[in-house]
């Protein structure tokens, strides 16, 4: 009973969520920018819980670990992610939004070793570093001005394939703006892609002293030639 109860604990501590935690990132008065990172240092370790008999022992977790090199001392960063394993649960992939925030003070500050910034998430099931793939969003830097305060996760409404664009609208206060990461996957079915997308909505206090009415802001993503139709996953909804 007790090892059972040490896995129950367990489970609920590292049990994996296809999606990223609903976190908001605050921003400083000195933070200027974001620019995408777009590689990371991976590694892997096995969580094996407690059991009494081994053949009722369930098969554990696999922890992962990104390590970004930030761009500058004063740097810091906005990290999400979300996995996906295979129908035999052999291989596993993970997407990567992560944003390097530009501190202007960097721009005057040497550091004798470069900042680093970890993110872990955790993987139900057994896997070695070579069955993971990791890839990473893209998407154009974002410019901050004054009063940015905080990025949040936004989810949109997809509104269709136009002119070869993925078009997605999102509802939001008049004063804010929007930062998007993508990544395009082709599929087997022709003209048929996979888009998987993370929008931040980037928070000015603003905000909290202007009354206006929401208004729906339209991101465009560029799609490869000839796509007729994409499967939109959206980081932060657990359906499409």
């Amino acid at each position: 009973m007790k090892s059972f109860a040490m896995y129950l604990a367990m489970f609920l501590s590292f049990a994996p969520s296809v999606f990223a935690e609903d976190k908001v990132t605050a921003l400083t008065a000195d933070d200027k920018a974001l620019s995408v990172l777009d590689r990371a240092e991976v590694s892997v370790a096995h969580i094996v819980p407690a059991c009494a008999r081994i053949d009722r022992c369930p098969e554990g977790f696999t922890q992962v670990k990104l390590t970004f090199v930030l761009n500058g001392c004063l740097d810091s960063a906005d990290v999400r992610s979300f996995a996906e394993t295979n129908e035999d649960g052999s291989a596993a992939e993970i997407f990567v939004s992560a944003y390097n925030i530009r501190n202007k003070r960097s721009d005057s500050v040497r550091c004798f070793v470069a900042k680093t910034v970890n993110h872990s998430l955790t993987l139900k099931g057994q896997f070695n570093k070579e069955d993971i793939a990791v890839t990473f969003l893209k998407g154009p830097s974002v410019k901050l001005q004054q009063g940015d305060e905080a990025l949040f996760q936004a989810v949109g409404r997809f509104d269709g394939v136009k002119s070869g664009n993925a078009l997605i609208s999102y509802r939001m206060s008049c004063v804010n703006k929007l930062a998007t990461t993508y990544a395009v996957e082709k599929t087997d079915e022709k003209g048929v892609y996979n888009l998987r997308v993370s929008t931040l909505e980037v928070q000015n206090e603003l905000a909290k002293r202007v009354r206006c009415m929401p208004v729906y802001k339209t991101q465009k993503i560029q799609l490869p030639k000839g796509a007729k139709s994409v499967r939109l996953q959206q980081m932060g909804k657990t359906e499409e």
